[in-house]
């Protein structure tokens, strides 16, 4: 009720009033999307929200007594204390059902992987972080929370990024906090579940593998949501896999909750949730008490469906429904046949983005493990586990889009597992299983010396020329801050958007960014010459060189040259 009444009285604020906060909350003074039209899409919004709550809790106040009995059935009986000690006992069963030997190379690998996180921690800002910081997080959270202009807001990532920002202040490291915790807590949270679905000896070279795989720290320290997804679909599987063996209500409330914070960080959850749901519809059926689970499972979908509304809510009355169901990013292709040229290109990137760090004959090695880790079936707990890739390829094919590359972190360390269970079926058939301990051990620790320098030279090239890349964007602002007037502008046709992060943090005005070319008087280029020639950034900045003088260069850095240009009198 109160809410219905709340969307009521908002749907009556005036435009010129919204219009003038906004504004003092946009960049550069001028929330120049915020029109009239939108403003009248939103109050149209907000009163069908109220009318559905005013709606709902009449319901709710003609069914009190049932959902009274309902509530009281549902939660009668819930322990998470006992969820707890359950879960701290099963931790530390697991650590000491394993040899000394494999504790000391599980923490060394484990620090290892810390440590080449926190390295690569302290870079300068990149284009997707710095966008989404610059345009969500640092925002308040009811704009940044209600705001979904672009996918780059990763809802319950930017939720934590604006807390850490607003504790801790504006700072690339703090900004980073929150996907390197995820990262950091990647590792011992996959070590248990591979162990829980194959053995100790599979999950600690998979451990060694996850550690050091560049793609996996590149999203631990970039302000992303990407880790969480990865860590959500690694607990949705823990949690399934415990409750066939101990059904509780704090366990299905922990599963429900991990599944809907997953898709309110992004959509893109729908993928691991459908392989986590897949999985254990498949190993219910067989179980002894199918009809209770499978009634359970159902109801834990409904109640995820249920909570990722309640989340979105902000979104669906501030940006429209279409802003998540129908952007860009969602359509689908044009035609089959550019889906699967699509299908075929992303694939290949893939492929070579996961084998990176590797060499060639590791990668051959890799493969064929991973072909018999996949249709080896000694447990037979991980039989259905095999089915992740077919989902995927089919719900992309019902959807006829063809998500990025990086959509599909979350199936690395599951990949890292049938690689490790290829190389164990081999190890059974050439030595006898009481030398395993030591050779796996081996095993590990030569993984993890291997990968190390191919994913550090990896990452350094990528933080030195990937895309989204400007080194020295600070450094630059640096350089102009004092040099600006208010009728410069600033042009770069790379990635604006890390110095749209260092101006804000310097206190430079983003109007230079953003001011037109034919009312500049002066044009500063930034030209990253590893990728574009001076001649390209003229040609692409569409500068009248009639009207400016020859581009007079101030500056070179290390990934960006410097030149003005000056308006000439007529």
């Amino acid at each position: 009720m109160l809410l219905a009444l709340g969307f009521g009285a908002l749907s009556y604020i005036s435009f010129d009033w919204v219009k003038s906060h906004l504004d003092a909350l946009a960049v550069d003074g001028n929330a120049d999307k915020f029109t009239p039209v939108v403003f009248k899409k939103m109050v149209s919004r907000l009163q069908i929200a109220g009318s559905g709550f005013l709606f709902l809790s009449f319901a709710l106040i003609l069914f009190r007594k049932p959902l009274q009995q309902h509530l009281h059935h549902s939660l009668t009986g819930i322990s998470f204390s006992k969820f707890y000690r359950d879960t701290k006992h099963h931790i530390s069963a697991a650590w000491t059902e394993v040899s000394p030997q494999h504790q000391f190379l599980f923490l060394i690998i484990f620090f290892i992987g810390v440590i080449i996180r926190i390295c690569f921690l302290f870079q300068p800002m990149r284009h997707d972080e710095a966008f989404t910081f610059t345009n969500y997080a640092s925002k308040p959270l009811f704009v940044a929370l209600s705001n979904y202009s672009f996918p780059n807001n990763h809802l319950f990532h930017t939720f934590l990024v604006h807390i850490f920002y607003l504790c801790f202040g504006n700072h690339e490291w703090i900004i980073r906090l929150p996907a390197l915790f995820t990262g950091i807590l990647l590792l011992p949270v996959a070590y248990l579940t591979i162990r829980q679905f194959y053995t100790y000896q599979v999950a600690l070279i998979s451990l060694a593998l996850i550690a050091t795989a560049s793609p996996l720290v590149e999203y631990s320290i970039n302000a992303r949501g990407y880790m969480l997804i990865c860590l959500f679909f690694l607990l949705l599987l823990i949690l399934a896999q415990n409750l066939l063996i101990q059904s509780d209500k704090a366990r299905w409330i922990t599963f429900s909750l991990v599944g809907a914070l997953g898709l309110y960080t992004i959509p893109i959850m729908v993928y691991p949730l459908s392989i986590v749901f897949i999985w254990f519809f498949a190993s219910i059926l067989k179980t002894t008490n199918k009809r209770t689970r499978l009634r359970q499972l159902f109801f834990s979908g409904i109640s995820i469906g249920l909570l990722t509304a309640f989340f979105y809510t902000p979104i669906f009355l501030g940006s429209g429904p279409q802003a998540l169901f129908n952007n860009r990013f969602v359509r689908a292709a044009p035609s089959w046949e550019s889906f699967f040229n699509a299908l075929f290109h992303s694939g290949t990137e893939l492929g070579q983005l996961w084998t990176l760090d590797y060499p060639f004959a590791l990668t051959l090695l890799f493969i064929i493990c991973l072909i018999i880790g996949c249709i080896s079936f000694s447990n037979p707990k991980t039989v259905p586990l095999v089915i992740a890739l077919p989902i995927c390829l089919l719900l992309i094919t019902l959807q006829k889009v063809m998500p990025p590359e990086r959509t599909w972190l979350f199936l690395m360390p599951l990949c890292f597992a049938w690689i490790a269970n290829g190389l164990i079926y081999f190890l059974e058939q050439l030595k006898p299983r009481s030398s395993h301990q030591t050779v796996i051990t081996t095993i590990a620790g030569l993984l993890t010396i291997i990968s190390l320098p191919g994913a550090i030279q990896n990452l350094s090239n990528h933080y030195q020329y990937g895309p989204g890349t400007l080194r020295d964007a600070n450094q630059i602002t640096q350089m102009l801050a004092p040099k600006l007037t208010p009728t410069d502008r600033v042009l770069t046709i790379a990635t604006a958007a890390p110095l749209e992060y260092y101006f804000n943090h310097q206190n430079v005005s983003i109007k230079h960014l953003r001011t037109p070319i034919t009312s500049a008087n002066r044009i500063i280029l930034i030209v990253m010459e590893s990728k574009y020639s001076l001649e390209e950034v003229l040609k692409k900045g569409q500068i009248p060189s009639m009207q400016f003088s020859s581009p007079q260069l101030i500056h070179r850095y290390d990934s960006a040259a410097i030149y003005m240009l000056i308006r000439q009198s007529l």
